[in-house]
């Protein structure tokens, strides 16, 4: 029998260790030898393991929500081009309207024309007598982490035809910011 003493508290303690026990102990470690690398391993070696492969494995499951965001970012595409089409069938004036927010605010010809009653009066009282027609397309759309608000950015493409076919047509970039409603739609709230 093996004896280790130690000094604790000025307490001398002893402790005895079978031989049984130390060769338990040899038992429990293991070398491992892979021939470019050896070592030994032990239960605490063994539980370190373990931790660090479920660490690893937990990096390597899909991030839901990258996915979340990738869907929100198409559900705004998707309202974009439902604006465009409401544009292209009925008219410039009933698509801005009908997707804007009620807290929406437009800048036109250095106005901010702010909320959807007076967006309904501005194209009132900019009639336009001429065929006129708008269409566009996204380039770029973002959603915040929430999942509340997105923007999108593209090319725009505004025509006017006179009396006398003549048309006129001035291109840009459009930028708008959408923001998600109660009912879960998506309104612009700036353009």
């Amino acid at each position: 029998m093996n004896t280790l003493s130690y000094t604790k508290q000025n307490h001398i303690v002893s402790l005895s260790l079978s031989k049984q026990v130390l060769n338990l102990n040899r038992l429990r470690r293991t070398q491992v030898d892979f021939g470019f690398i050896k070592f030994c391993v032990t239960p605490l070696n063994k539980l370190l393991a373990t931790i660090m492969l479920m660490f690893f494995f937990a990096a390597c499951v899909p991030n839901q929500k990258h996915d979340q965001t990738e869907v929100w970012k198409k559900e705004i595409r998707d309202a974009e081009r439902a604006f465009d089409s409401l544009a292209q069938v009925t008219s410039i004036q009933q698509a801005f309207v009908t997707f804007a927010a009620e807290e929406v605010t437009v800048l036109r010809n250095n106005n901010l024309i702010k909320g959807k009653s007076a967006l309904k009066n501005y194209f009132v009282a900019d009639a336009q007598t001429d065929k006129v027609s708008l269409t566009w397309k996204p380039d770029f759309v973002d959603v915040s982490a929430s999942g509340d608000l997105g923007y999108t950015y593209g090319k725009y493409v505004y025509a006017a035809t006179d009396s006398l076919g003549n048309t006129k047509s001035n291109e840009g970039i459009f930028h708008t910011v959408w923001k998600r409603q109660q009912d879960g739609s998506w309104k612009f709230v700036w353009d």
